[in-house]
């Protein structure tokens, strides 16, 4: 199961307003969430200006990253930055397409932690 990263920082607003923490605290956890929210909305505005995905590319993507999850940060960084030297993009562009495929898991740890976490419950 691939787990967007907004949808993780959605789902960690959501937790962390209805949890018993400290309000000074809660406030900042908050505010960082959401302006965490809005960078990577217009980071996205941002995306029009890459080179436009083939359907070969796409299916690079799903082949090299299917069944895969990163088992560390570093694992994650190598699986992207192998699929980038293949593809001739950037590794953030790599990580991007990704998690829009639904390979998150494969390019982020944090994403393939949560989603592990989720699994087990």
């Amino acid at each position: 199961m691939s787990v967007s990263p907004e949808t993780a920082k959605r789902a960690a607003l959501h937790f962390v307003h209805t949890s018993d923490m400290p309000s000074e605290h809660k406030v900042v956890i908050l505010e960082v969430l959401r302006e965490s929210l809005r960078n990577d909305q217009s980071a996205a505005a941002s995306l029009d200006e890459e080179r436009a995905w083939s359907e070969d590319d796409e299916a690079e993507v799903r082949n090299f990253l299917g069944n895969k999850s990163a088992r560390g940060w570093q694992h994650a960084d190598e699986l992207a930055m192998s699929l980038a030297a293949r593809l001739r993009r950037s590794p953030s562009e790599v990580r991007r397409k990704a998690v829009e495929m639904g390979f998150g898991v494969s390019v982020d740890f944090a994403l393939a932690r949560w989603a592990s976490r989720q699994n087990q419950t």
